[in-house]
């Protein structure tokens, strides 16, 4: 008989580390000059993400594990700032488009307005 020891091994633990996610919510951030708070947890974000696949790669499961999930609420504060910056630029650019065709349409009717009044500058001395 043999005494050889064939246990299989550990299945390794799946732990997603959310880098990828990270990296993108911070790159849009970024290109929409997100404010401070959507910076911060974006960077803080890829960090912890990054520091979880570190650790999965050395095999310390538990504190990626704890990382990880610090890294899914960043990813998850990030996301809502972000999208209440978007939010925020669409609202201010489609006002800002409705105000400017309105101020086009009040200025087309100045000549109409000063043109009644034109009669008025003879009276003056």
């Amino acid at each position: 008989m043999n005494d050889v020891n064939c246990t299989a091994p550990t299945p390794r633990p799946v732990i997603k580390d959310h880098l990828t996610v990270s990296i993108v919510l911070l790159a849009i951030a970024c290109l929409c000059m997100g404010s401070f708070a959507s910076l911060a947890t974006g960077i803080l974000g890829v960090v912890f993400a990054s520091q979880a696949r570190s650790l999965i790669q050395e095999e310390k499961y538990a504190q990626a594990q704890q990382k990880a999930k610090v890294a899914k609420y960043l990813v998850i504060a990030t996301g809502v700032l972000v999208g209440l910056m978007l939010l925020y630029y669409i609202l201010f650019f489609a006002l800002y488009g409705m105000m400017m065709a309105s101020f086009t349409a009040a200025f087309a009717q100045l000549p109409e307005i000063f043109g009644e009044l034109d009669g008025l500058y003879s009276l003056l001395p």
